[in-house]
């Protein structure tokens, strides 16, 4: 174990960069068998960025790493199955705290080696701040911040290669070419960590590799980097309103206030629509909507019926309706409230167009599974099956959807 470097001695104790940072209280134990299962490169990046609070750009200069590999080993060592990453990384600066602090009375050595090269990186880097050059150690720009921003200016003639170099971001790079077996190779490089691991399974995606995809997608760092779009398995829970009435879709969950209608093929007739009335002393009297349907039968088993643009959207709530010739056989739907919809607006907005189309409708349906959005995540599978016909795997989720609306889904895969 290396003595304590001068440079570290005289730094005051200070706030970590948190890769976790909501509040828990400190995990002791998750934190021993954190250190304990670390190689040493490791534990030097964790003693700098936990135990003496250095900002991550300085531990990434005095380790010769990329700042995005730090911020993701960091990550990967507080993941401890059982354990909250947030507990865990609260565990280990305490601990590194208190070894360190005993390493400064000389009563036990700093807890990880730090080669010479290393100690003579950072002693450069910190004597900046001690001459004037960066005095703030907070904001997000930390010790030798100018010095980072003259690096950071004659960065900008080498930055192709870096990006070239991390194995991250020439990932994204082949990703957007759409060389995804390339790009695979690539993420494989980093290792266990979430993101590189989904981008792995978004790859196979791209290609139609379902079932290899989902073998990723559900490793424990990919499930948390995916957080609610990761995969879900969970029973879905079964339909409980006339799996038999001849009005289809929509049924269950909805996040739209204008349905396409779907229902069986029947002659000329009318669809009915009625919600309960929200006015005060009216609740006796539902708010209904009649439209004229013309003779679908000679079209197929199915007929749609786009909703009418001049007629209002159905409001948020419960509503029932009637297809043509199953008036006494009705289905119903809820709209989902306005903060609701605008919740999952915001959510679904994080799948960006860097993700694979095919990755994006894979994930949006498995969003739509995990908020009960049945009818829009068989959509969504549907869609997947059409593209890839020769695919077992999203026929089978569309069955799976469709199933928990009540629906035959071949109303989806038509």
């Amino acid at each position: 174990m290396a003595a304590l470097p001068d440079a570290l001695a005289r730094l005051p104790r200070g706030e970590p960069t948190w890769a976790f940072p909501e509040a828990a209280p400190p995990d002791h134990a998750g934190a021993e068998r954190a250190l304990a299962a670390l190689d040493e490169e490791d534990r030097r990046a964790l003693v700098l960025s936990h135990g003496f609070a250095l900002p991550l750009g300085d531990v990434a200069f005095a380790l010769r790493l990329d700042a995005s590999v730090v911020s993701w080993r960091l990550r990967r060592a507080f993941a401890l199955d059982g354990s909250s990453p947030a507990a865990v990384e609260r565990g280990v600066a305490a601990v590194l705290h208190e070894r360190i602090e005993r390493a400064r009375d000389g009563a036990a050595p700093l807890p990880a080696t730090l080669p010479p090269d290393v100690v003579e990186r950072l002693s450069a880097r910190l004597a900046g701040a001690s001459n004037g050059q960066a005095t703030v150690r907070a904001g997000g720009l930390g010790v030798g911040s100018l010095v980072l921003i003259v690096l950071g200016a004659a960065g900008f003639m080498v930055y192709g290669a870096i990006r070239d170099v991390n194995p991250l971001w020439r990932g994204f790079k082949l990703a957007r070419q759409g060389d995804f077996a390339a790009a695979r190779q690539s993420f494989f490089e980093m290792g266990p960590q979430g993101e590189a691991r989904a981008w792995v399974g978004f790859c196979f995606l791209a290609e139609g590799q379902f079932d290899r995809a989902l073998e990723v997608l559900r490793e424990p760092e990919a499930r948390q980097f995916l957080a609610r779009f990761a995969p879900t398995d969970s029973p879905l829970p079964p339909y409980e309103g006339d799996a038999g009435s001849p009005a289809l879709l929509p049924r269950g969950y909805i996040i739209v206030g204008r349905p396409r209608f779907i229902f069986r093929a029947a002659p000329a007739g009318t669809l009915r629509l009625e919600q309960p009335s929200t006015v005060p002393g009216r609740e006796d009297r539902p708010r209904t909507a009649a439209w004229p349907v013309p003779d679908s039968t000679g079209g197929g088993a199915v007929a749609v019926f786009e909703y009418p643009t001049d007629a209002p959207p159905v409001a948020e709530g419960r509503a029932v309706w009637w297809a043509p010739g199953g008036e006494d056989r009705p289905s119903s739907f809820i709209v989902a409230s306005r903060d609701q919809q605008t919740t999952m607006k915001a959510d679904l907005e994080r799948l960006t167009h860097d993700i694979p189309r095919t990755a994006r409708d894979f994930l949006r349906a498995q969003y739509f599974l995990r908020n009960e959005l049945f009818m829009q995540a068989a959509e969504q599978f549907a869609w997947l099956a059409r593209q890839f016909p020769e695919q077992p795997w999203p026929r089978q989720a569309t069955a799976r959807a469709a199933a928990a609306i009540g629906v035959d889904p071949a109303v989806f895969l038509r």
